[in-house]
């Protein structure tokens, strides 16, 4: 299952991780950022929706090398 993307918010740096949802607007957890209601704000500083932005990932973790026997 591919993981949900986290938004984090412009205003004062939150973010919204459908993981954990967000208990200040009674969203429950594993509701997708895109499924939130346009009247959505930051539950810390009250900014729209409109101005969160997309966490982008880093780049996928390289494993370490395997040791020769």
């Amino acid at each position: 299952m591919a993981e949900l993307a986290r938004y984090k918010c412009t205003g004062c740096q939150w973010i919204y991780d459908p993981r954990y949802g967000d208990a200040a607007n009674e969203v429950p957890r594993g509701v997708p950022f895109e499924k939130l209601p346009a009247t959505f704000i930051c539950g810390v500083c009250g900014c729209p929706k409109a101005k969160f932005t997309k966490v982008e990932e880093g780049p996928a973790k390289k494993e370490a090398p395997k040791k020769k026997k």
